[in-house]
């Protein structure tokens, strides 16, 4: 909720979807170093006796597993949003991407929303963090990204119209 709050409130709302993009990545590779920390001081504090440091880094393993799916979770959508904000950016790199979609979403738009519907089936399939296997996350992940394909091609098709 502040994340949505910080981008309602946000003069510049591309920027401020860059931000909360960049956010999540920043927070899922810091929870990553944090535990990569703790792992050390925890495993070593209880591997004091013989023979016990594997048990102790299974132990730890478990113990974190959700911790690292909810920081590649929130890296993997922070990746996704920052990728979806620059390309609707103003700079060049940005632009000429549109420019080279731009026929592509004019002419073939059918095509278009069929390849996100499979990259969007190929990302369930595949299940590379938790959120990309439960229902209700990718029902509004993919509204969310159909929304912005939508948005994303009428503005191109704006800025790049068909020449005669």
């Amino acid at each position: 909720m502040a994340f949505a709050a910080a981008v309602y409130l946000s003069t510049e709302r591309r920027r401020g979807v860059l931000n909360v993009g960049a956010c999540l990545i920043v927070a899922g590779i810091g929870v990553l170093a944090l535990r990569r920390l703790g792992e050390k001081a925890v495993v070593d504090a209880l591997a004091e006796a013989p023979n016990a440091d594997s048990v102790a880094d299974n132990a730890w393993d478990i113990a974190t597993s959700l911790v690292v799916d909810v920081a590649q979770g929130s890296m993997l959508l922070g990746l996704l949003i920052v990728s979806a904000a620059w390309l609707v950016g103003p700079t060049g790199w940005a632009a000429g991407t549109r420019r080279f979609a731009a026929p592509a979403l004019r002419d073939h738009a059918g095509a278009v929303r069929a390849g996100l519907a499979v990259a969007i089936l190929l990302l369930v399939i595949w299940g590379p963090v938790p959120w990309t296997t439960k229902v209700i996350p990718i029902l509004l992940f993919t509204a969310a990204a159909f929304s912005w394909l939508e948005w994303t091609r009428a503005r191109t098709l704006r800025e790049f119209p068909a020449v005669a």
